[in-house]
């Protein structure tokens, strides 16, 4: 696995709002790495860096962080905080991590194809996005994979189902669906019957 390494400077513990938000007009992200091995250490981020590492790795990646010139910290992303009104991304929390111990994290399902019954006039309802997985951090994947192109009026997947490679543990409830093909209600069919005839009329006038 090709190692991530996100270079951050060390700040002060305490800011005042107006400091915090002049490192944010600047492109930098404040944060925090947290661990059983280290003190809390406040830090800065390019917020580039980080878009990128999410961007190609995933929110699950294991992250290499060098602060300053101390020694590197093996780390995954704790919480990504973001602006309630803007959206942008505010703080950055890291967690320190052990590369022989088990992690937990949420691993987002990823659905390949459209299903048959989609074609059959079924709808598809999606349950469940992401998965509860507790592995080593060098097992944990970037995402679940799900080729729902086979599915019928009727199918549906749940966590059950998943077969995952390596030695993954699915902490989940087997009977958690994650998506499934419904045949359309009785209105829906009515209301669909119903602009045909429209339709009809329109072109008959």
């Amino acid at each position: 696995m090709k190692q991530i390494i996100l270079e951050v400077s060390k700040r002060e513990t305490k800011l005042s709002r107006g400091k915090l938000n002049a490192l944010r007009k600047e492109g930098l992200l404040p944060g925090i790495i947290y661990g059983r091995e280290v003190e809390p250490i406040p830090f800065t981020a390019d917020k580039r860096d980080l878009i990128k590492i999410i961007g190609e790795h995933g929110a699950n990646a294991i992250i290499t962080v060098k602060v300053d010139s101390g020694k590197p910290i093996q780390t995954m992303i704790k919480e990504v905080q973001k602006h309630p009104i803007s959206g942008l991304e505010w703080h950055l929390d890291l967690g320190q991590i052990s590369m022989t111990e088990v992690v937990r994290a949420s691993v987002p399902i990823v659905f390949e194809g459209e299903p048959k019954g989609v074609a059959q006039g079924g709808f598809v309802q999606y349950g469940d996005t992401t998965v509860e997985v507790e592995c080593l951090p060098m097992e944990l994947p970037q995402n679940i994979s799900i080729d729902i192109s086979e599915m019928e009026i009727g199918d549906r997947i749940v966590v059950g189902d998943l077969k995952l490679s390596g030695d993954i543990t699915i902490l989940s409830e087997a009977e958690q669906v994650l998506i499934s093909v419904v045949a359309p209600t009785l209105e829906e069919t009515d209301e669909s019957e119903a602009t045909g005839e429209v339709s009809e009329a329109t072109t008959e006038e």
